[in-house]
């Protein structure tokens, strides 16, 4: 039986990843860390207040994860927190000297250029647009973590890429991902990409049990049409409101994606998991049902037919939840 340290562990996010380690047969000890402390929703789990960020926390986050099997560090702050974060958790990770660091990363260090190859693989090149302020603190991120495992070779290094996720924390990704500033052209659609939470929480616990190592992009499958997507989001005050508030997210006056993240708006930059699903894991939810089963409006009947009959078909030989008029709730899994 052995532990793990997860960092960054407050989050709606986070909770489920948590959630998920715990169910795993061989963890008996489930360390939490985060400025503000975590719930403790199960005996596993073990809660502790402490900012990563903060002098002197290296040492603090050695003694508490002290024999860890697994260090599993989650997205936290901006870069005044994470930068100072992260280089208190690896030299943590230094000490505990765990059989594997699991780093939670974003699909966005790919970048959003309109020769980007569709989709994106683990081996595309690593190409964040420059002034995408969020895009290139994960890379940098990343790096860290990398240059890190160059010197500790007993331990495995795990970067996850994950797509825009859905279902946590934030809604504003969905808006940043669907609310164009200029129509678009019939044929010019673009591909978007949505990652529901559960899927996400489950891809870390299933890197964890593997012991995998690599860089794994976590996406439940290569996207859907903007439009479609944008159809069946709906048109409600969510995404409404989202829209106004895109020029200042673009700017970087609300949110953490700062200036220069205009074309995460324009281009593709879906990305492809098969090589995560090669090792067994299975996403519950695509792209489409991850963007229903998280809106809470109720918008079944905005769809047009045709759209509510196929994708009702698409639901075969999978659990139909619930379905009536004016709203809808999905099925979990296509089989």
């Amino acid at each position: 039986m052995s532990t793990v340290l997860v960092v960054g562990a407050a989050s709606r996010q986070a909770q489920l990843v948590t959630a998920r380690l715990a169910q795993l047969p061989w963890v008996e000890r489930l360390v939490a860390i985060d400025v503000t402390r975590a719930p403790r929703s199960f005996p596993a789990l073990e809660v502790h207040a402490l900012g990563p960020a903060a002098p002197g926390a290296a040492d603090q986050l050695a003694a508490l994860g002290e024999g860890a099997r697994a260090v599993v560090a989650l997205a936290w702050g901006r870069p005044s927190q994470w930068r100072p974060a992260m280089g208190n958790l690896l030299a943590a990770a230094s000490s505990i000297r765990p059989e594997q660091l699991v780093h939670l990363s974003s699909a966005a260090v790919y970048g959003a250029w309109p020769d980007n190859p569709v989709p994106l693989t683990e081996a595309a090149p690593v190409r964040p647009n420059p002034r995408s302020a969020f895009a290139m603190d994960m890379r940098a991120a990343e790096l860290m973590a990398q240059q890190w495992a160059e010197r500790s070779p007993s331990t495995r290094l795990a970067l996850l890429r994950a797509a825009t996720t859905l279902g946590a924390d934030r809604v504003l990704p969905a808006v940043l991902a669907l609310a164009r500033r200029s129509p678009v052209a019939p044929g010019d659609e673009r591909l978007v990409q949505f990652l529901h939470a559960e899927d996400l929480a489950s891809a870390v616990a299933h890197v964890c049990d593997r012991g995998l190592q690599g860089v794994f992009n976590v996406a439940p499958d290569e996207g859907t049409a903007e439009g479609t997507a944008a159809a069946l989001r709906g048109r409600g005050p969510l995404l409404r409101a989202g829209a106004a508030r895109l020029p200042s997210l673009l700017t970087g006056r609300d949110g953490s994606w700062g200036p220069g993240s205009k074309p995460y708006v324009e281009h593709t930059w879906v990305v492809s998991a098969d090589k995560l699903r090669s090792t067994g894991w299975v996403p519950e939810y695509s792209s489409e049902q991850a963007l229903v089963v998280t809106d809470q409006r109720q918008h079944w009947d905005d769809l047009p037919q045709a759209k509510r009959v196929a994708l009702t078909l698409g639901a075969a030989g999978s659990t139909l939840v619930a379905l009536g008029a004016g709203g809808a709730v999905w099925w979990r899994h296509r089989g």
